[in-house]
This record gives structure tokens, C-alpha cells and sequence, in this order.
């Protein structure tokens, strides 16, 4: 058995962000259930994005093999804005208080009054509140009388980490996609209140690489669209983790005017400790110019462009090229350590004149390699095992020493 999940790796897989979600069928309904009409549907979006406001008591029960641990916190957020506050409720360690106004998250320990800034692209930053188009395709996906696919859709509401909050390259980027079926399973009472029931099961099952029995179920307000409940179970590695987040308490539109979405450390005896420097660029002459570290010049499959580079400053340096053809993807990322990429998993596999391992997780693969002080890591998003050894090939040890 391999090491247990740590606890980012299981939020992604409650909150797995889904390659390609394949419309199921499976779905035995009487005629009286209702079902949301098309409609009904495409308002999703909009009666999501009219909320002013949103309050609810989150309690999150998590079971690993025969351990259970519970967690309670209160949460606001204004929904389309990005700004939001999470406050544990009775014990908690760590950073127990996260606030963001839209640009910046803060996190804060109260018990150790220290706290981090994180800065945030507005562009992909979401709240804790699951947004109304992400609803919109699991519901269209779950109804569809045919079988096509959706991509990108993420099934929980959570604080999603932004493309350059997390260190570049690591498995919080990838790991967790994988295909899924979403059946539509009628409507339920959560809370005093009327939701939508969607269920999700794994598809490809031979494909999905460590993760077996992946099922999960959301139940999604009708009026409101967001998602109020989820109960998620999967196996990895012959661990079974069950993992359970319900919304009680929910109020929409409440009166936020004594809520604060800002947060000053100045305010009181609170240390701040320094985070790591995230820089995006839109070209890889940019980052190359800014970069401290050599940067890979990968060969990519014809049809990719260029999506963003990443360049993180902090304890370690690192930076990060990504590629995009619109449906798959790949990310080739250099560390000045090699304390976080290589593993003994795997299979062996030859990158230039190292020896480095390929790992399959759902519809994503890992390369990773250390040369001379440095490791390299290659992701791709339903790309192919083959296509992302080739990747990680074209880099090799080439880069190490240029700078």
C-alpha cells in the first residue's frame, strides 16, 4: 500500500476537477419525478450570478480506512466576485480563518496570530460556492438524450487553488481528473430546502490509474443553483476514503454589511509571514527573460499553443511552461530541489541520460526527473502516456547549469 492521501490531494479528489464527464443514461426515473426543463437549465448561470450574498454552516465529515475526523465552519461569500470568509467553528490548527476579497486571499491562525497573503488570478479565482455554469453542465450532461462529453467541471463548492497559487508542478495541478458518468436522480429536501440530485460514478475504469470505486453524490438547490451537499467515496491504493461536506443553515442574500471581506494584519499583533512570489507570463520569451532558472524549449505536439508560464519565487524557485490544444494539456515544470518530484512509484522510464518514473492518474500523466540539483516534471491532461514521456524526453538535463 502507498502512502496516504495527504489532505490537499483528497480535497481534489472530492472536488476532482473533471477531464471529460460523459453523459450517463442510467438514470430509472418515474414520470412524476420532476425534471428541470432546458430552460430551466440555462438560467443556471444567471439566477447564480444574482445572489448578493450567501451564509451557510459547512460540517465536513472525513473517514480514511477507520479513522473519522469532523470539521465544522461558518462561511459568507458573495458569489461571482471571488470574495468570501471561512472561520472554523471550536478547535481547529493551522490557519483556521481564510478571507478573500477577490484579488487576495488571506490565511490566518489565530491560535499563533500569523498569517500569509496569497495574491490570486480574478480571472480563474472562485469562491466557496460552486458556480452556476459548472451546475449548468453537470445538469445538461446528466439530461442529455446523447452521449457527448463536457470538459472542466468541478463538483464542489471550495476554494479552488488558482493556476499559480500552488507550487507549479506539483500533483495538486492534474492528479485529480479523471472521466466520470453523471446521472440525474431526481429531487430531495436538504436543509428545508429543494435540490436537484446528480450522481457521479467513474467511466473508463481501466484508465483511471490509482483511483477505483469513485462515486459521488450532489445535491444542487433548484432555485439557487449551488451545490448544498456532497458525499464522495473512492479508493486509492487500497485505502477507502469516504468524505462528506453538507451545508446547514443556508441563508441567500443575507445581510453582509458587518461581514468584512478584507483582511489587515496591521490591525492587531499579527506576524505575516512571506509567501511564495507567483508571476504569470503570456509568452515564453517573458518568462525567459524574468526567469532566474534555464527554461525548457519542450517539443510539444503541433497542434498545442503556448498557454501561460509561471514563474514562483519562494523557499525553493521554480517555473513552469503550459501547453494547451483546448482539450488535452501538458505543463513541464523545474525545480531548484529535488526534494518534491522524483518518486520510487512507478514505472522507470528513460528521459535523456537519467532514469525517470511515469504514473497514471485518472486521465492524467506524470513524468518526473532529477538532474544535478534540480527535478522536472512533466503533466499531461489527457494526453497519453507515450506523448508525455516524448515531452519530458525533448527536455531532458539539457537546461541544467545554463543559468
Amino acid at each position: 500500500m502507498g502512502p496516504a492521501l495527504s489532505p490537499l490531494r483528497i480535497a481534489l479528489l472530492v472536488v476532482v476537477a473533471i477531464g471529460a464527464v460523459a453523459a450517463g443514461g442510467a438514470a430509472l426515473l418515474a414520470d412524476e419525478t420532476p425534471r428541470p426543463s432546458p430552460e430551466t437549465i440555462d438560467n443556471a448561470s444567471e439566477r447564480y450570478e444574482s445572489l448578493d450574498g450567501f451564509a451557510a454552516t459547512v460540517e465536513t465529515t472525513t473517514r480514511i480506512g477507520n479513522e473519522t475526523t469532523h470539521a465544522t465552519r461558518r462561511i459568507t461569500a458573495r458569489p461571482g466576485t471571488g470574495a468570501y470568509r471561512s472561520v472554523a467553528v471550536g478547535n481547529a490548527s493551522g490557519y483556521d480563518v481564510t478571507v478573500s476579497n477577490g484579488t487576495a486571499i488571506w490565511l490566518y491562525d489565530r491560535e499563533n496570530e500569523t498569517a500569509r497573503r496569497l495574491d490570486v488570478d480574478t480571472d480563474t479565482n472562485t469562491s466557496v460556492v460552486m458556480g452556476g455554469e459548472q451546475v449548468e453542465r453537470l445538469l445538461r450532461t446528466a439530461l442529455a438524450e446523447d452521449n457527448e462529453s463536457a470538459a472542466g467541471v468541478s463538483t464542489l463548492p471550495m476554494v479552488s487553488t488558482t493556476r499559480g497559487s500552488a507550487p507549479s508542478g506539483s500533483l495538486a495541478e492534474n492528479e485529480s481528473s479523471f472521466d466520470v458518468n453523471v446521472s440525474y436522480r431526481g429531487t430531495e429536501q436538504v436543509d428545508g430546502r429543494e435540490t436537484y440530485v446528480l450522481e457521479l460514478t467513474e467511466a473508463n475504469v481501466e484508465n483511471n490509474g490509482t483511483v477505483d470505486s469513485y462515486s459521488s453524490r450532489v445535491w444542487v438547490d433548484t432555485e439557487r443553483f449551488v451545490a448544498l451537499h456532497q458525499r464522495t467515496n473512492f479508493t486509492v491504493d487500497g485505502e477507502r476514503y469516504s468524505v462528506e461536506q453538507r451545508y446547514r443553515n443556508v441563508s441567500f442574500d443575507p445581510d453582509l454589511s458587518n461581514v468584512s471581506f478584507e483582511f489587515d494584519p496591521s490591525a492587531s499583533n499579527v506576524t505575516v509571514e512571506s509567501g511564495p512570489e507567483i508571476t504569470q507570463y503570456d509568452s515564453r520569451a517573458a518568462l525567459e527573460r524574468n526567469a532566474t532558472l534555464s527554461v525548457p524549449d519542450p517539443n510539444v505536439p503541433e497542434d498545442f499553443r503556448f498557454d501561460q508560464g509561471i514563474r514562483n519565487v519562494g523557499e525553493t524557485r521554480s517555473l513552469s511552461l503550459q501547453y494547451t490544444n483546448g482539450t488535452a494539456s501538458v505543463s513541464i515544470t523545474v525545480r531548484n530541489t529535488t526534494e518534491s518530484a522524483a518518486s520510487d512509484d512507478g514505472t522507470e522510464v528513460q528521459v535523456g541520460s537519467t532514469t525517470g518514473r511515469l504514473r497514471t492518474f485518472g486521465a492524467s500523466t506524470l513524468v518526473t526527473w532529477d538532474c544535478d540539483g534540480r527535478s522536472y516534471t512533466v503533466i499531461g491532461s489527457n494526453l497519453g502516456n507515450e506523448t508525455a514521456v516524448t515531452v519530458a524526453q525533448s527536455v531532458g538535463c539539457d537546461t541544467v547549469g545554463h543559468k
